[in-house]
């Protein structure tokens, strides 16, 4: 199998990103004062033992060629096509309107796609034919923002190319982000709107034995290459099996598909009827059938559980997977070498913080005080209007907000975004989730909606020139990162609440939500530590804790990339903006940085970092 999860879950995989309960979490910095525009992202520490890498020279750029742009608009759009055609579900999901990319709808199967060997080397090969084809095209005649699509593709291609010979280490099946939790998301997010969308999502309910089916004989697979998930892992999967398997009749998709039907007004009575007992038979039948038999199958592999160690542990192999998942995850080329001495720095960053804050006055002030109005849509006005103080203005837009299912409940944080088709923009949906503490609202709403993930969503649809695969690559790092500074912004420019403590709260979750899971994946997975290593380890940090040292060992082993697009995400955001705010030094607006920033559009933070230095350059010659 190779590297990257399969293309059908590649949106979904960003969806439960923002979905489920992981902490969002930001960077923490001595709050400005009220009155002035909030501080680039420098914190006050010991300089660390880093050596300043040399600054690129800016390079002209030929006219453009209209034969060469020509060239790469037309492949682009080819990838693209391919790439969101993938399966029925991942073309509902990503477009509104096939039709307007020359793509028949009608033609493309409504399944879940195909997990299967077979597949992913046909995936690669694609890919080794598309990179030969870029290849072919003269990248210095095309405009600035086609050369950075362009490099986007190219990294995009070589990372798939070099996973195809990893068989069977990519795990469909984790606690929080598996596809077992994933699948009966993407139905309850499927949109129905028409009696096409009806027909489409019993198709889809329809598949999910044949799918599930795939990723059976998958795991049976991995279960003969010695491959296969540790005994604790298998518990938790079989116990989200169990729980799925036992709703039964009170399955909560039977309930939100009738919720769906009633508003479609195309139906007479005598169709909505029909349509909900043939998804009743399908829910209660075949779909919950399927869950059973991916049970049953799981179970009966138990015998051959690996051991609890790290990719280490699989040789050279591992190591080149874990590298590979780990850039994938950080939407970047880093190396884990990079990255661990990068997160050290930061884990470092955030506890000094932390305890520069704690001296401060205001630290004294009570820490629970909620910070939220109370009101999602007060809450999400007042983020908005502190947007227009920091970042540039958003083109007229809308979103509605909709409550999350009992049975969703506990997986969920107090709020999250879900991603609109690319071509429907303008209409943007806020989940809500009122059963999770309420406490940090206001902090959840900054991440998930204003100036967070659906700003950044909003603001980069409406850039010109952005290649259509760079629109629809994930870029988890990117993203997430991203989503991390906004907290940050909102907490700068906001006036309303303690800034110090929410500033405090952010250091202590950042460092061992995030940084601590990170830190300890690299070291178990690629460095091969084990438990007593780990624990000597973390005793540096004061956290050889048994109960500790157990929990984060056991993170780095069954996920080991849980936690890699939040913690190097934020990282080589918050990294590059320290080296832009040094290297500009008075020159520093924020607002400017970040608008630059952003107008490159989503990417992988190489290609950005290259280009925000060139821009740096740039504005200090010019004065």
């Amino acid at each position: 199998m190779m590297l990257l999860q399969k293309k059908l879950w590649r949106l979904l995989a960003c969806w439960m990103a923002v979905l489920l309960a992981v902490a969002a979490i930001g960077c923490k910095v001595p709050p400005s004062e009220p009155e002035q525009t909030p501080a680039p992202v420098v914190i006050s520490s010991p300089e660390p033992d880093v050596q300043p890498t040399a600054e690129p020279t800016p390079e002209s750029t030929p006219e453009p060629d209209e034969s060469a742009s020509e060239q790469f608009l037309a492949l682009d759009r080819e990838v693209f096509v391919h790439y969101v055609s993938d399966s029925g579900w991942a073309l509902h999901e990503y477009l509104r309107d096939p039709a307007a990319f020359d793509i028949d709808a009608s033609e493309i199967p409504m399944t879940w796609g195909d997990l299967s060997e077979e597949a992913s080397h046909a995936d690669v090969a694609e890919c080794v034919t598309y990179l030969e084809r870029l290849l072919e095209i003269d990248r210095e005649r095309l405009t600035q923002q086609q050369q950075l699509s362009y490099d986007v593709l190219q990294q995009y291609f070589e990372s798939n190319i070099a996973g195809d010979a990893l068989e069977y280490y990519y795990e469909p099946l984790t606690q929080y982000t598996g596809l077992q939790v994933n699948l009966p998301v993407a139905l309850w997010l499927f949109r129905i709107e028409t009696e096409a969308d009806i027909k489409a999502y019993l198709d889809l309910v329809a598949d999910t034995p044949r799918y599930l089916g795939q990723v059976l004989a998958y795991e049976q697979k991995r279960s003969e290459n010695g491959r296969f998930m540790t005994e604790g892992a298998l518990e938790t999967i079989l116990a989200d099996l169990d729980q799925i398997i036992g709703a039964g009749d009170e399955l909560f998709l039977i309930s939100e598909f009738e919720k769906s039907l009633e508003g479609v007004s195309e139906l007479t009575a005598d169709q909505r009827a029909a349509y909900l007992e043939q998804g009743k038979a399908l829910l209660t039948g075949e779909f919950l059938n399927a869950f059973q038999t991916l049970r049953d199958g799981l179970a009966a592999l138990s015998d051959t559980c690996r051991n609890e160690e790290g990719l280490h542990a699989f040789g050279e192999e591992g190591l080149q997977y874990f590298t590979l998942g780990l850039q994938s995850e950080a939407a970047s080329d880093i190396s884990p070498e990079d990255a661990i001495l990068l997160l050290e720095q930061e884990f470092a960053y955030l506890i000094y913080s932390y305890q520069t804050f704690s001296l401060e006055a205001e630290a004294s002030e009570d820490p629970d005080t909620p910070l939220t109005s109370g009101d999602v849509r007060a809450d999400l006005t007042e983020l908005e209007a502190l947007c227009k103080t920091v970042l540039p203005e958003l083109s007229a837009h809308s979103y509605e907000t909709r409550q999350v299912p009992p049975e969703l409940e506990a997986l969920m944080s107090p709020a999250a975004y879900a991603v609109p088709a690319i071509d429907d923009w303008q209409d943007n949906t806020v989940i809500l989730n009122p059963a999770a503490d309420q406490t940090y609202l206001f902090l959840t709403l900054a991440h998930e909606g204003y100036p967070g993930h659906m700003y950044q969503h909003i603001y980069q649809r409406n850039l010109d020139g952005l290649g259509l695969m760079q629109q629809v690559l994930p870029f988890s790092g990117y993203v997430e990162g991203w989503a991390q500074f906004a907290e940050e912004l909102a907490i700068l420019a906001q006036t309303k609440y303690n800034r110090t403590t929410t500033m405090m709260r952010f250091c202590d979750e950042m460092a061992g939500n995030a940084m601590l899971l990170a830190m300890t994946s690299i070291k178990v997975n690629y460095e091969g530590m084990e438990p007593d290593d780990l624990k000597e380890y973390l005793s540096a940090y004061g956290l050889g804790n048994d109960a500790i040292v157990s929990l984060l060992y056991s993170y780095a082993v069954n996920m080991p990339f849980y936690s890699f697009s939040y913690a190097l995400g934020y990282t080589q955001l918050a990294g590059m903006m320290r080296s832009l705010s040094a290297d500009l030094g008075e020159a520093y607006v924020q607002k400017d940085v970040l608008t630059q920033y952003l107008s490159y559009g989503p990417a992988y933070f190489n290609l950005l970092q290259e280009r925000m230095d060139i821009w740096a350059d740039e504005q200090v010659k010019n004065g």
